[in-house]
């Protein structure tokens, strides 16, 4: 919700499961970039579902976008 407010076409995972359907949803949008940010500690499991979804790049977070105040989520979407 914090990146929706953002401005940014989100989903949240809910952990770290990225589901056949989910990534259908994804495809059918045809974005021409989409980032599975998630925190270091599911890094592995990241690089596991950038295979799955075509047009993707990972980023490796501090912390958790949820977690995030404001100014850090904007300097998140900008670098973007």
């Amino acid at each position: 919700m914090a990146l929706v407010q953002a401005g940014v076409d989100a989903v949240a995972l809910l952990g770290t499961h990225l589901s056949p359907e989910v990534i259908r949803q994804i495809e059918n949008c045809n974005y021409l970039k989409v980032y599975m940010a998630l925190d270091y500690d599911a890094l592995g499991k990241s690089i596991e579902n950038l295979q799955k979804l075509k047009n993707a790049n990972v980023i490796a977070l501090d912390k958790d976008v949820k977690d995030m105040n404001e100014t850090e989520r904007m300097e998140l979407v900008n670098s973007l």
